[in-house]
């Protein structure tokens, strides 16, 4: 039976953000990433559904929450935290993916009391694969944050099906699917706010992923496709094995790159399950 979804608007610091809810039972909260809404989640969604109560949310800046007037990553947190605390408490887990592993850190380093486990797929380190395009690629958000013209044909670009289908084929799977990006990738992409894109990708790269995971306190599962061109898995484990936390797991999931959520679904939610009970 198809899982329903259902959405409601939250009004949380004076701003309306926009959830997707299915499911019942014991709560679990996701993050989407840099050019998504909740509908990225929707097919890891389907698998848990049955077994917990999730609420999907659309960032400020992204889907159809409320636009800012600035973006940041503390930002994002304080709002995810005031979220979760009044309408979502005690979750068994926050679950973010790409630039969402961050913005899910940063909400803990934040506020650590909100839950006691974390699930971050294709978590995103300073230690990137692609770390001299990554270096470019931060120079355009700080041209693009220069004026509004360079944020909205960033943004154009970004929104763009092509750019979609493009970087899907050559970045982020391990095997391109248009059927897949054109239905959970390119509504929520045609929903970006241009300025919410460059500000958080910008706030985004100052943080250090690995200081977090080695400080923090809560149990935590790190999932990778095996193809994930952003952060090799094998570079992700060189970068454990110096972290040397007992608290944290890491998971390989074969043919998928750096969404297992949507290439991998059912392996990813039987992974996540498994990490929960």
């Amino acid at each position: 039976m198809p899982t329903y979804f259902s959405t409601r608007t939250y009004e949380v610091n004076g701003i309306k953000l926009n959830v997707a809810e299915a499911g019942t039972g014991e709560t679990l909260v996701f993050i989407h990433g840099w050019s998504n809404n909740w509908q990225g989640w929707t097919l890891l969604a389907e698998q848990l559904a049955p077994h917990y109560k999730l609420y999907l949310l659309d960032l400020p800046g992204f889907g159809d929450s409320d636009r800012l007037e600035a973006y940041s990553i503390d930002l994002e947190a304080d709002i995810i935290a005031n979220f979760v605390t009044k309408f979502a408490p005690h979750p068994r887990a926050l679950i973010g993916a790409s630039l969402g592993t961050i913005i899910t850190a940063q909400t803990l380093e934040r506020y650590p009391h909100l839950t006691n486990r974390i699930i971050l797929l294709g978590t995103i380190f300073k230690q990137l694969s692609l770390k001299e395009a990554a270096t470019a690629y931060e120079k355009i958000l700080k041209f693009a944050d220069k004026t509004e013209i360079a944020t909205k044909i960033l943004s154009g670009t970004v929104k763009s099906p092509l750019t979609a289908y493009l970087v899907e084929k050559f970045l982020n799977a391990y095997k391109f699917n248009k059927e897949l990006v054109d239905k959970y990738s390119l509504p929520g992409r045609s929903k970006i706010s241009g300025k919410s894109y460059v500000q958080l990708g910008l706030s985004a790269a100052d943080f250090v992923m690995e200081k977090f995971l080695k400080q923090a306190t809560q149990k935590i599962l790190l999932i990778y496709g095996e193809a994930d061109k952003y952060v090799r898995p094998e570079d992700a484990q060189a970068i454990l094995e110096t972290i040397k936390s007992s608290n944290i797991t890491l998971t390989i999931i074969p043919k998928a790159g750096h969404n297992p959520a949507y290439e991998q679904p059912e392996k990813t939610a039987a992974i996540i399950r498994t990490f929960l009970n």
